[in-house]
């Protein structure tokens, strides 16, 4: 008798794996096959929810299974990024599986995307040490606003380097949706958002938001971009990144020399409602020079209040014009040219009289420091123009193109101008608001004192700290302020001093370094951006 062709079809190791199972109770697990420990497997590995109308929610799930010889400790089921659409039904998230027991899992779809991606992440103690991934998929017909890119890395910059970014905002879904809010947070950034929001975007219509990174120190940074529409998910946020390092290390010495030189031009008011005013300056000159001398005796001081810009000189004082700690009388000399007063009566009233940055402008050009008001200027030392007024600045240029030309003469730096004039902004009952004055004061450090007060004999040391250097000293190359550091004779200082940005230079305010000692100052160097 033959044998049946089916039976002798049938391979001897199928008739094996049979027997084998039925004795083992063999499970099939991924990629683990002969592993000992725990394992896991997951069933579907993808879940595709299709598209959905608005409102409407849908729920699947997938399947967690101990496959490996020991119990499966699944520590944590989660939805993974640009997950919003999606949620985890199931209750308690964690658990364990004996070998062979399984879990089910429900994930919820409800869109707030048109396109959602995303994935349930099981974690556990899977002996191959991997978290379990089951993708998510959906979509549905509604608005969808899409920021991009996300992230945005701004790269490496240089410390107050600007560098400009621009995010697109784009409906990326069904049916218009309209941003009512656009707002950054991180503080490197600066947000240029669009004018007129409410904004409306239809379908596949665009937008564009520009921000500025602008790092004030080094290091690294992160920002948030804040959106908020009417789509179904209402707010949504986007990452910007960015790095900044310093483009080098600065060191400056310096020697603290004796008798620095300071160059002191007085500009006067003349006229006749000015006498007590200027009858005030002269009583305190004495005081003035005192206070000066606590810094140095090597000054120069000129008065020029005259419409050619040349210093006053009289016949009496020798024709002095220029005048020094060795001028005999001094005082007599500076209150006689500050008062109009010379040998033969007066100087007389100057038409510029209430415009004395004009005169400042003409005294500082280099033909006056050529000629009427030579052996004045030193180009080592600070130049200090004190203004003393009780009218606004009346000059036909604007104070600020004649401050510009004062200090083109001189040397950017080098100029200093102080005014005691009417308060700003409401004067007082015997002076007008001395407005360009004051403005030209905040343009060049100086000091702006009230004409208004009776006794001035506390403004002549902040006069005399304004006219020398010895307590300034400027860093050769920008320094980021937060990183100054000085030491005065080999001990750091932590306190009496500032760092003045606008100088670029460390100010001592107290306990102010004497004649020969040392200053080390460092710093990170800021960059000249293109």
């Amino acid at each position: 008798m033959s044998t049946p062709s089916a039976l002798r079809s049938w391979p001897l190791p199928l008739v094996l794996l049979a027997v084998a199972c039925s004795d083992s109770s063999l499970h099939v697990i991924k990629d683990g096959e002969g592993i000992d420990g725990p394992q896991i497997e997951v069933t579907p590995e993808r879940l595709n929810f299709g598209e959905l109308d608005a409102g409407d929610t849908s729920v699947m799930s997938f399947t967690i299974k101990s496959v490996g010889t020991t119990a499966l400790e699944v520590s944590t089921v989660e939805i993974g990024p640009y997950g919003d659409s999606f949620s985890v039904l199931s209750s308690p998230l964690d658990f364990v599986l004996l070998p062979g027991e399984e879990r089910e899992i429900e994930i919820a779809f409800e869109p707030v995307d048109a396109k959602a991606e995303s994935q349930a992440l099981v974690t556990s103690n899977d002996a191959e040490g991997d978290t379990a991934a089951v993708d998510l998929l959906g979509a549905s017909n509604i608005p969808s606003l899409k920021i991009s890119p996300d992230p945005y890395d701004f790269g490496e910059n240089y410390v107050g380097c600007l560098r400009d970014g621009e995010l697109t905002l784009e409906n990326v879904g069904v049916g218009a949706l309209t941003i009512s809010s656009i707002a950054h947070s991180g503080g490197a950034w600066t947000l240029e958002a669009p004018s007129g929001l409410p904004l409306t975007l239809e379908g596949g219509e665009k937008s564009s938001v520009f921000l500025e990174f602008l790092p004030g120190e080094a290091g690294d940074f992160e920002g948030t971009l804040t959106v908020i529409s009417d789509e179904p998910l209402g707010t949504r946020t986007a990452t910007q990144l960015g790095a900044a390092e310093w483009v080098g290390e600065g060191e400056d010495h310096f020697i603290v020399e004796a008798d620095p030189p300071a160059d002191i031009m007085f500009l006067v008011d003349q006229s006749c409602s000015m006498d007590d005013n200027t009858a005030i300056l002269n009583a305190n000159f004495n005081t003035f020079i005192n206070d000066l001398s606590n810094y140095t005796t090597n000054w120069h001081v000129m008065v020029v209040n005259d419409d050619d810009g040349c210093a006053r000189q009289d016949a009496k004082y020798s024709n002095v014009s220029v005048l020094t700690e060795t001028t005999p009388n001094v005082a007599d000399a500076f209150g006689d040219y500050t008062l109009g007063v010379n040998g033969g009566g007066f100087f007389g009233e100057p038409a510029n009289t209430e415009a004395l940055l004009t005169t400042a402008a003409l005294a500082t050009s280099p033909g006056k420091m050529a000629s009427c008001n030579m052996g004045f200027r030193r180009d080592e030392a600070l130049l200090h123009v004190i203004f003393v007024t009780d009218e606004p600045e009346q000059s036909t240029k604007n104070w600020s193109v004649l401050t510009s030309e004062i200090v083109a003469n001189i040397g950017a730096g080098k100029v200093k101008l102080s005014a005691i004039a009417g308060d700003v902004p409401g004067g007082c009952a015997t002076a007008d608001a001395g407005t360009g004055y004051y403005d030209a004061v905040g343009m060049t450090g100086g000091e702006f004192l009230s004409i208004c007060a009776p006794n001035w004999t506390a403004y002549m040391p902040l006069l005399a700290s304004a006219s020398v250097k010895v307590n300034q000293f400027d860093l050769s190359s920008t320094a980021a302020p937060s990183t100054v550091r000085v030491w005065v004779n080999g001990t750091e200082r932590t306190g009496g001093w500032s760092f003045d940005a606008a100088e670029n230079a460390v100010l001592f305010t107290t306990d102010i370094p004497e004649s020969g000692d040392t200053i080390d100052v460092t710093y990170s160097m800021l960059v000249t951006c293109d």
